[in-house]
């Protein structure tokens, strides 16, 4: 009974993809569990839309952050495999239930050692494919477990029929399913031509990766040239900054002189100015002292002529007072 249990639960744990036991079994949103690494080939995290379509029923699941690592665990699965890996298998013959060595994909039975030497003895089971249990339990040996007919009892769904989706008896696939016009499989070509399209989509699979990867390395090597390339405009650019800069503070030294010369020009010109102002205002007042002498005293006629000479150099002092209150207006603007 233990047997048929165990046998049922490893026919319900194969992924659907790879036909072996599930590893890191992955629940999408319709229910339908694969190995992750199976799912993974089905999904391109380049595509607009960040969701995968379910190899069974065609279903969409988003996939958070573009990446299958985040989708849900299906932890009911995942710990009955892990149980199944740590359980002994005992042998489906013998009465004793010893544990069990090696499984006759052909018999589905585990044999214990002494079942197995028997087993071999036998011409009618010479060329059956007999694999270690170790082997089974490890993944390193996919099995071909295939469940009893419902219907026929003693008969194994060893069939496949193409239109159904499912597997059948032999007796079933004849009787029914040829009769209804259905195309049937044997089980083992049925999984060949399963692994051969999975074969072509991982095919395809590592055709996008590797140009995408040669997509990625040119814009790489895109991203150094703009490197190199903001460098030396950053180094041109500073330069001409750097240049410019000198050439205006050079500019700027030649105007200041310049600007020095011609007011130290202007300003000797109006010193000169202001001494000739100065000598000027000593002669008026020199004049207008006399003048002003003269008109305290008597006049008599010996001082009527100076005085003419007088009035005469005190109209010329005017006169050129007079010019000289011109100058403000034509000063430095």
């Amino acid at each position: 009974m233990a047997a048929r249990i165990n046998n049922f639960l490893l026919q319900n744990l194969q992924c659907p993809m790879c036909l072996n036991i599930y590893k890191e079994s992955t629940l999408l949103a319709c229910s339908h569990t694969f190995c992750k690494g199976c799912i993974s080939r089905f999904f391109d995290p380049l595509q607009e839309i960040a969701k995968i379509s379910c190899p069974v029923c065609r279903k969409s699941t988003a996939v958070p952050s573009r990446d299958v690592s985040n989708l849900q665990i299906n932890i009911p699965i995942q710990a009955m495999v892990e149980d199944i890996k740590n359980q002994s298998q005992i042998c489906t013959i013998c009465k004793d239930k010893p544990l069990a060595a090696t499984y006759c994909q052909e018999c589905d039975d585990f044999m214990c050692v002494d079942c197995y030497k028997t087993h071999a003895k036998w011409d009618k089971f010479a060329g059956h494919d007999v694999v270690k249990v170790d082997d089974i339990i490890s993944g390193k040996v996919t099995t071909k477990h295939r469940r009893k007919c419902k219907k026929h009892r003693s008969e194994v769904e060893e069939c496949f029929c193409v239109e159904c989706k499912k597997y059948v008896c032999f007796r079933c696939g004849m009787m029914e399913h040829t009769k209804a016009g259905h195309n049937i499989l044997e089980g083992m070509e049925h999984e060949d031509q399963q692994k051969e399209k999975i074969r072509e989509l991982q095919n395809k699979v590592d055709a996008k990766k590797g140009k995408v990867d040669d997509y990625i390395s040119f814009i790489e090597k895109q991203q150094a040239k703009l490197h190199v390339v903001q460098e030396q405009l950053t180094d041109e650019i500073s330069q001409a900054c750097e240049e410019s800069i000198q050439q205006l503070k050079e500019r700027r030294d030649i105007l200041v002189e310049d600007c020095k010369s011609r007011l130290n020009g202007m300003n000797k010109e109006l010193q000169g100015m202001k001494d000739e102002n100065k000598l000027e205002m000593g002669q008026i007042e020199d004049v207008g002292d006399l003048v002003g002498n003269g008109v305290k005293v008597p006049l008599e006629v010996r001082l009527l002529l100076p005085m003419k000479t007088w009035k005469r150099s005190l109209l010329k002092v005017i006169l050129i007072t007079a010019s000289l209150r011109i100058l403000p207006s034509k000063g430095i603007r």
